[in-house]
């Protein structure tokens, strides 16, 4: 029984091994020169790509899937070894295998076998840049937690509480995750009263691990934060500001301003302004470097605030695409 248990285990692994591969060998038939050279320079360095734009690798893996038509484990298996690749395209495949098996072959009942594997992506280093962070919010975690809200209230809940429990993590990524895996869900109510709600007490929840991602200084700490609050604020905007006027001296300026980018300016700027008589001049000058970051290309900053909550990683990743297309026609005229 061992010995048969054995020899199916490597079967799989060879298996899983030859679709690795051949997957990899479809991107790369995808792969262009010039967009690679525009995503690598948006990113600057800190995540590099093989040149696919995001719809092209949804393309792939969807022919893929289709065809190779694996087992739920073997999906599995291939959507860990993607994401533990270095480059861009092979991590959103490695996430779309991994979103199938979950939601599509019942593995979201597993969830706390799940949410330890990703665990261990994160913390072995193979989660280090802002576009997989929030594909896999986006795109595995939000999901596998709505749909155990719909079928399976209490384990939905305790999914969503393992996720959130997150937020002190000394991990970046996942304290970062541990709230934008909500930024679809923080506008909602957490009563039933209203027909479209999370669980009660989400929203206090979600306030006590908002209240921990506040006070990392890390670039993207803040900006998740921010972006979090922005959206809770589409449903509770007096519940967001007191959040906001409490944790005041925690927030960078441009965490900040992701959270009051859709409060009028007459409630904004007052507490920007008090935001800036409450910082250190010395903090001020440590965040310029991240705010001029931000400022340039203002095409690019205007694309990430916009952050389509639909979709976190499409609307992201556009920005990169711009970036490429620009390159491309700033090369024609020359």
């Amino acid at each position: 029984m061992a010995r048969g248990s054995a020899a199916a285990a490597s079967a799989g692994s060879a298996a899983a091994v030859a679709h690795l591969e051949a997957l990899q060998h479809r991107l790369q038939a995808e792969a262009d020169a010039e967009v690679k050279v525009g995503q690598d320079g948006y990113f600057k360095g800190v995540i590099f790509h093989r040149g696919v734009k995001t719809p092209a690798v949804e393309a792939v893996c969807k022919a893929f899937l289709k065809e190779v038509a694996a087992e739920p484990a073997g999906l599995r298996q291939l959507g860990l070894a993607l994401l533990r690749q270095p480059l861009q395209e092979d991590k959103l495949a490695g996430m779309l295998c991994w979103r199938q098996c979950l939601l599509e072959a019942g593995l979201a009942e597993q969830w706390r076998e799940e949410l330890r594997a990703l665990q261990q992506i994160y913390t072995d280093g193979h989660v280090f840049a802002w576009s997989t962070c929030d594909w896999i919010c986006g795109r595995l975690l939000a999901p596998m937690i709505k749909l155990l809200l719909k079928s399976e209230p209490a384990q939905g809940e305790a999914c969503a509480s393992h996720v959130l429990a997150w937020c002190r993590h000394d991990n970046l990524w996942l304290r970062r995750s541990s709230v934008v895996a909500f930024v679809t869900m923080a506008k909602l109510p957490d009563d039933k009263a209203s027909c479209l709600h999370v669980f009660p007490g989400f929203r206090a929840s979600l306030l006590d691990a908002l209240a921990a991602t506040v006070r990392g200084e890390e670039r993207f700490a803040q900006t998740g934060t921010g972006w979090v609050l922005r959206e809770l604020g589409k449903g509770d905007s007096p519940c967001m500001l007191q959040f906001v006027g409490a944790n005041l001296e925690h927030f960078s300026r441009e965490g900040l301003r992701y959270a009051l980018e859709h409060q009028p300016a007459a409630v904004r700027q007052p507490l920007m302004d008090r935001h800036k008589e409450l910082v250190p001049m010395q903090r001020q000058q440590q965040q310029q470097q991240g705010e001029a970051d931000a400022s340039r290309p203002a095409a690019a900053r205007r694309g990430r605030r916009r952050q389509d909550v639909k979709d976190a990683g499409l609307e992201q990743d556009a920005d990169g695409e711009k970036q490429a297309a620009a390159a491309k026609r700033r090369r024609r005229k020359e």
